[in-house]
């Protein structure tokens, strides 16, 4: 849980910087609720001239990349021991619990490396 808090912290200024507004997800949200259901979403107000579309324009610098937090770091050192361990233990769940978990994170790096990326060209 940690991990997630720190990586989520790490990114939110990019997450930001990329998103759309909130308004024009309640807009598309609202239009495709109406493309299937015929009615619009309940208790959500939405301007029908948005209609998923928006004119409002964020800067285009991207935020500065920070070095990621301490934590992060120390995650992975941890990670990569584990996995050495495991890999050295007669124990195949343990192998296999960490290897499984190496992946998951190799994964959501491979998620989140593009985004971070474009923005350190």
């Amino acid at each position: 849980m940690r991990y997630a808090d720190a990586l989520t912290e790490w990114l939110e200024d990019h997450h930001d910087h990329v998103r759309p507004p909130a308004a024009v997800v309640l807009a598309e949200a609202s239009r495709n609720s109406v493309l299937k259901t015929g009615h619009p979403l309940k208790g959500i107000d939405v301007d029908p001239a948005m209609n998923g579309q928006h004119n409002a324009k964020k800067s285009e610098d991207a935020p500065p990349v920070r070095d990621p937090p301490a934590y992060l770091e120390e995650f992975f050192d941890e990670l990569k021991v584990m996995f050495d361990e495991a890999k050295a233990s007669s124990s195949h769940v343990e192998a296999l619990h960490a290897a499984a978990m190496v992946q998951e994170v190799r994964d959501l790096t491979c998620l989140l490396y593009p985004l971070l990326n474009e923005h350190i060209a």
